[in-house]
């Protein structure tokens, strides 16, 4: 069993809670620092990388304004906000006795800077005519998986443990 000194109080890696139980579930410092950070860190990666690689513009016009660039650009922004206020959320739980974890902040001051990086990405690529981005394309589709198990972590925590916790309530 692994311990996070000075990141998380609970622990990242639990045998028991992962393995040897009726509901496997993922410690919460796992899922904060793994499964929240990873598409952030895989998307900063790839982005240096890309931006190593196209210096200079694709094509001299810029992309029209349609439909599908001005929703995409739209629906990231208010996921950047979204991550603005879960990050003050987090900041102001940990630092006003809530006991939320260090790897709560991290995970959602990591989302707003990705976020941010990506409406950058998408306001360039528009600029220099790229129609098409491996690297957007790439971070949506690990965000969406690791979010998959994010959501079944807090699925089963609210209805299957929970639901348990009340009819111990109930019964005793």
């Amino acid at each position: 069993m692994v311990n996070l000194a000075g990141i998380e109080s609970d622990q990242f890696w639990d045998l028991n809670q992962t393995w040897n139980t009726q509901v496997p579930q993922f410690s919460s410092c796992f899922e904060d620092t793994v499964l929240a950070s990873l598409p952030c860190l895989l998307y900063c990666l790839i982005l240096c990388l890309h931006l190593f690689l196209l210096p200079r513009p694709v094509s001299p016009n810029p992309l029209p304004w349609t439909w599908l660039n001005v929703s995409k650009m739209f629906f990231s922004f208010w996921l950047l906000m979204i991550s603005c206020v879960w990050c003050g959320v987090a900041i102001h739980g940990t630092y006003f006795d809530q006991n939320l974890p260090y790897s709560s902040v991290l995970s959602s001051c990591s989302r707003v800077v990705t976020f941010f990086l990506v409406l950058l990405t998408m306001w360039r690529h528009r600029t220099v005519g790229i129609t098409t981005s491996t690297v957007l394309s790439t971070f949506w589709i690990v965000l969406f998986l690791c979010s998959i198990l994010l959501y079944r972590s807090a699925f089963v925590k609210g209805f299957v443990i929970g639901s348990e916790k009340l009819q111990e309530q109930i019964l005793f």
